[in-house]
């Protein structure tokens, strides 16, 4: 079964998103002082050591991985049972809701019709 999905699209934004996180703990960093600053360069120096084993992966290697592509196939399953149990809870909270209202309205109607206790 194929998805459309590539494996190296989604290494693809990791690198991106891994990129843009360094830029802004580098702008922190560079304004921190003492300790933060250590910190904040010891977190840029992990971000890019991340960036590097995702930039020397063998993307068309892993395209056509048949173990990756049948987790991104169960993944895709499984996203879409959760779209459908979703969209059933949804139902079965207006369903829920709807009922309230009506034992709402049928509680007004019974204390109009029955004589009220306090008054016995």
């Amino acid at each position: 079964m194929s998805t459309g999905i590539r494996p190296s699209d989604v290494v693809r934004s990791a690198a991106d998103e891994i990129g843009n996180c360094m830029a802004v703990v580098r702008s922190k960093a560079i304004n921190a002082e003492g300790s933060d600053r250590e910190k904040l360069f010891g977190a840029y120096d992990d971000l890019l050591t991340r960036l590097q084993e995702l930039v020397h992966q063998d993307l068309k290697a892993i395209d056509q991985d048949p173990q990756v592509q049948q987790v991104i196939t169960r993944l895709l399953v499984l996203n879409q049972r959760l779209a459908v149990a979703k969209r059933e809870m949804l139902a079965a909270k207006t369903v829920i809701d709807r009922t309230k209202k009506v034992l709402g309205w049928a509680d007004e109607i019974l204390r109009l019709l029955l004589p009220s206790t306090a008054d016995v």
